[in-house]
């Protein structure tokens, strides 16, 4: 599938293949995690200060606040029954953190149980407003296709 070229006209290193794995997996566990009858997943890319913020926001099952500490760690499952309700082995927010950290970023949650979850990365290796608004529209239009293409039902407004 494919999202776009990231990197042309950005002065500031990004690897296309990593920034598209960090939406994937935060898009992922959005859909995962919220109900395709009721939910609402929110995508957001704005620049200030010549800081890229990418924002996705779900109206989700949310984060107990006691696991928000170790939601990034390797191999950290919430659900640790052994009939868990979602697959996975605990990688994807470890390997998320890895690539934003990576590419000198961060990246941060808000949760709230039974409200959703807010995932920012913030990047700030965009050097004038020209390169940093090229980042956004190469980045913007292809994200968003994507996420329309991972929708599996957006008649009901899962997806904003």
């Amino acid at each position: 599938m494919w999202i776009g070229n990231l990197t042309e006209g950005i002065k500031g290193k990004y690897d296309t293949d990593k920034i598209k794995q960090v939406f994937l997996n935060l898009f992922h566990n959005a859909v995962q995690h919220t109900d395709p009858n009721t939910g609402n997943i929110k995508l957001s890319l704005m620049i200030a200060d010549n800081q890229v913020e990418l924002s996705i926001r779900d109206n989700g099952t949310g984060i107990e606040t006691e696991n928000l500490p170790y939601i990034f760690d390797r191999f950290y499952r919430i659900d640790r029954s052994l009939t868990r309700q979602y697959g996975g082995a605990g990688l994807g927010l470890s390997i998320t953190k890895t690539i934003v950290n990576a590419h000198e970023g961060t990246i941060a949650v808000n949760s709230r149980v039974g409200k959703g979850s807010t995932f920012l990365i913030y990047l700030s290796n965009i050097v004038g407003s020209a390169s940093a608004l090229s980042f956004l529209l190469t980045l913007a239009l292809p994200l968003f296709l994507l996420a329309i293409s991972l929708c599996f039902d957006c008649s009901n407004g899962f997806f904003e």
